[in-house]
């Protein structure tokens, strides 16, 4: 199931928790190469983000709002998140 509620690149996510916590938060930002050369090459994480980055999920936000309308935005989780308050100390 390829559902979503956003669709957010990495550094969205980092300025919308910088947002929340108050803390510079900033992406490794590599480039298509470096991601490629990474060294988890291969392992089903990293199979995944390389869909990602290859553009091969096809989400509808609008109708996974309709099976799910009470989903969280990034923002909504992290602002509840016990993990990213206590990662990011805010």
């Amino acid at each position: 199931m390829q559902a979503a509620v956003e669709n957010l690149s990495a550094a969205d996510m980092a300025e919308q928790l910088a947002a929340v916590s108050g803390k510079k938060v900033v992406t490794v930002g590599h480039k298509r190469e470096g991601f490629l050369a990474h060294p988890h090459y291969g392992n089903a994480v990293w199979l995944s983000w390389l869909a990602t980055v290859n553009g091969e999920f096809k989400r509808d936000i609008h109708a996974s709002h309709k099976v799910v309308p009470e989903a969280w935005t990034f923002t909504e989780w992290a602002k509840q998140s016990k993990l990213i308050r206590d990662t990011l100390e805010f």
